[in-house]
């Protein structure tokens, strides 16, 4: 809603300007809304000194999401949830 406000007043007069900046504002929250739970809760189990695993943990949520295997050489990441595959 104030997205909306704000382009009415930004665009006045324009209602064609309007409803397309709009329709891209809301695009933009509706990708991100699904990657900020991946990202919070990559944060909140990996732990603040796992910076050079955030990605292996990333993966490893993703893989639980869609519940598939996960292939990685990181040795950080574990799971109840999903296969963990290794290449050794």
């Amino acid at each position: 809603m104030t997205i909306g406000r704000f382009m009415a007043a930004r665009h006045e007069g324009r209602p064609d300007v309007i409803e397309e900046e709009v329709g891209w504002a809301l695009s933009a929250v509706d990708e991100w809304f699904p990657v900020r739970m991946l990202v919070a809760e990559t944060l909140a189990r990996a732990g603040s000194d796992a910076v050079d695993a955030l990605e292996s943990w990333s993966a490893l949520i993703l893989a639980e999401y869609l519940d598939t295997p996960l292939f990685t050489a990181s040795d950080e990441v574990a799971s109840d949830r999903v296969e963990i595959l290794r290449p050794w």
